[in-house]
């Protein structure tokens, strides 16, 4: 029987398990890249609005205003990157199935390749194993961004 190019299969528990891992590493990386970003603007914020007249911004109105619209946006924007990674992380927890494609490699472009006209993203060392039409089967995510598993597979006619 002929299977699908693209499916959907359930998790097992070995899966979620190390797909809720990786999504938690990447919860720590967030925490680092946007969350301390968005503490250290804020106080910086909250600083120069206390003490502007000490730091002679009080004498220039328009440049403290262009200032403070500057920071806030500095720190407005990693506030809701952090937000974007904390929707991710509950998207992955509470995951239970994961798409599986099935195909031909059509394209490999840098880290990027095209299967059933779906890209996915390996790491170098994966994609050093594979060659234009080789026929492989994918397992990643739903969100399409962790990969389970990159299989060689056997071409159904």
């Amino acid at each position: 029987m002929r299977q699908p190019p693209i499916s959907l299969v359930n998790l097992s528990n070995e899966e979620k398990d190390i797909y809720a891992l990786a999504s938690r590493k990447n919860l720590m990386k967030g925490i680092y890249i946007y969350l301390i970003p968005f503490v250290v603007f804020g106080c910086v914020v909250a600083y120069i609005n206390m003490y502007s007249e000490k730091l002679g911004l009080y004498d220039h109105p328009d440049f403290s205003e262009w200032l403070n619209v500057g920071l806030v946006f500095l720190t407005i924007l990693p506030a809701r990157f952090f937000v974007n990674v904390i929707l991710r992380h509950r998207k992955a927890t509470n995951a239970w199935q994961k798409k599986v494609i099935r195909g031909q490699i059509q394209s490999l472009d840098g880290k990027i390749i095209t299967v059933a006209n779906q890209k996915i993203k390996l790491s170098p060392a994966e994609i050093s194993k594979w060659k234009i039409n080789d026929f492989v089967i994918i397992s990643i995510s739903t969100t399409g961004d962790y990969v389970f598993s990159v299989e060689k597979g056997v071409e159904e006619n």
